[in-house]
């Protein structure tokens, strides 16, 4: 609260006017975000697209506010504005035929997924990363790393962020796919 105080040029007492506590100012700051990113989410077409919709707001969100990874590490985010990302997340996977307890360990794996994501991709450029790995990988002694020798494009070129956060939320909802009832594909 001091170091937020100071950085208005306020007395950090004067913010407990507005908060009763860090917590509280915390859950404004996610509650605010939160509001900015769900106010640009359209869903439309099939369950897998309104779910790729979704993970992308959230990816976007968390990416441009790094702060709230480090708020989420900290604390759970459940404000009302937060949880609406939860609730259409669930209504969109229990509306393809996820049953509620298989929707809901399927909306965590996604939100864990991007947010795992959101936090390594943060503020990072990622044709410096894919040029810095290759450079790593090709500097191996390829005579020990015979594999990585073998496939230095291809592994630096997992280092493009978004690519990389496209193939796996492929991969995921590929792997739900499969757990939906015949009748429901």
């Amino acid at each position: 609260m001091r170091r937020l105080a100071a950085e208005l040029g306020v007395a950090a007492m004067s913010l407990y006017r507005y908060f009763r506590d860090k917590d509280e100012l915390l859950d404004a700051v996610v509650e605010a975000s939160s509001r900015q990113a769900e106010s640009r989410v359209e869903l439309a077409g099939p369950w897998q697209q309104q779910v790729r919709t979704l993970m992308r707001a959230l990816h976007r969100n968390l990416t441009r506010h790094p702060s709230l990874v480090q708020i989420r590490l900290a604390r759970p985010m459940l404000t009302p504005a937060a949880l609406r990302l939860t609730e259409g997340a669930m209504r969109v996977l229990t509306g393809a035929g996820f049953p509620s307890a298989t929707a809901a360990r399927a909306y965590r794996t996604l939100f864990l997924y991007t947010f795992a994501c959101a936090a390594f991709d943060a503020g990072r450029e990622s044709g410096q990363l894919v040029r810095l790995a290759a450079g790593a990988l090709t500097a191996l002694p390829a005579d020990e790393y015979t594999a990585i020798a073998g496939a230095v494009p291809e592994l630096a070129a997992t280092m493009d962020a978004e690519a990389q956060f496209e193939h796996g939320l492929d991969v995921i909802i590929a792997g739900l796919e499969r757990q939906l009832p015949e009748e429901q594909r």
